[in-house]
């Protein structure tokens, strides 16, 4: 690897990416650093410091809007 590769790929990289789950929910952030509550944009409940897993868990088995698509369901 020469030095200009390991330019395009740095070792530690600031940040990652932010999971897709977070495409289905409002985030308001926190006062903790990368931090979020979350407000589901179907069916409007919100949650306070959560992560994705739970998010998904919500989204797979939780979402009881009428307009919900079982597509999204079925994702997660």
């Amino acid at each position: 690897m020469n030095y200009s590769e390991k330019e395009a790929y740095p070792k530690h990289p600031r940040r990652r990416p932010p999971d897709p789950v977070w495409d289905h929910f409002f985030a308001t952030s926190l006062k903790s650093p990368s931090y979020f509550a979350a407000k589901c944009k179907y069916c409007s409940i919100q949650f306070n410091h959560e992560h994705p897993n739970q998010l998904k868990k919500h989204l797979a088995k939780e979402c009881e809007d009428e307009n919900f698509d079982n597509d999204i369901r079925e994702k997660y």
